[in-house]
């Protein structure tokens, strides 16, 4: 749970950050985290008739609607005004939202994964908008991406499974 409140603590600052972003999408955001929380401790409780899933179904249909409303407002709103600022700050939301939906289906297991990942594309992010002295190449920021991908893919408990496949292949 605490991890959420990390989560919805970073929402807040995006959107205290984002200036061209309405409110609403913030209350959207700030009820899927609430309803994967109660669902969360409902799934722990000693009662067995509370087991989350009404609460998860419900901010799983929030989340589906808010993703497809962001691939919107990327895709169409978003090459209007050809503002960076204003794609970038979409593109962020539409980045936590997918990673809030990933973190809603696999469990109370990936939300610190999600916190950590959430923080190294939010530093990768500004490195890419340093410029002057300061301004890092694409290559060493694409090597940058690599890595965090590659942790966030096995900090959420992942693993690579080519060694069984070519064990499986010979066989």
């Amino acid at each position: 749970l605490s991890s959420l409140f990390i989560l919805l603590l970073f929402r807040i600052y995006l959107h205290g950050k984002q200036r061209s972003v309405p409110s609403i999408h913030v209350y959207l955001d700030v009820a899927v985290l609430l309803l994967v929380a109660l669902a969360w401790v409902e799934k722990r409780s000693s009662d067995t008739a509370r087991n989350g899933y009404i609460q998860c179904r419900i901010s799983l249909v929030l989340l589906a609607l808010s993703i497809s409303q962001s691939v919107y407002d990327v895709s169409v709103n978003g090459t209007e005004g050809a503002n960076f600022q204003r794609i970038s700050d979409r593109v962020s939301i539409l980045l936590f939202r997918l990673f809030a939906a990933i973190m809603a289906v696999t469990g109370p297991s990936s939300a610190a994964s999600v916190v950590l990942f959430l923080v190294q594309a939010l530093v990768l992010q500004r490195l890419a908008k340093q410029a002057g002295p300061l301004e890092i190449s694409a290559p060493v920021l694409a090597a940058l991406w690599r890595l965090t991908v590659r942790h966030a893919f096995f900090s959420s408990n992942h693993s690579c499974a080519f060694n069984r496949l070519q064990y499986s292949a010979a066989f």
